[in-house]
């Protein structure tokens, strides 16, 4: 899915997280409490922030929008789940 998709579907599905903060626009480090699905160096990357220290963590890189949108839709799902 594109960007534009996700948004649509965080929003009709009303998704939230309560350990992060949904970030599409910047690759935060060292701000704690975020999970990002951003373009940084010609890849699309997904990336959470440390709870303590903020320090971003670089977990999976995609060469197309659609790829990473899909897995990081995937992994905001898996959070909610083991919040609740």
């Amino acid at each position: 899915m594109t960007r534009k998709e996700f948004e649509q579907r965080v929003k009709d599905e009303n998704l939230k997280m309560r350990a992060f903060d949904i970030e599409l626009d910047h690759y935060y480090d060292g701000y704690p409490h975020y999970m990002g699905c951003v373009q940084k160096n010609g890849k699309w990357v997904i990336y959470e922030t440390d709870e303590r220290s903020g320090r971003a963590y670089i977990y999976n890189e995609f060469d197309n929008e659609s790829d990473a949108f899909d897995k990081f839709y995937k992994s905001i799902k898996a959070q909610i789940k083991i919040e609740n």
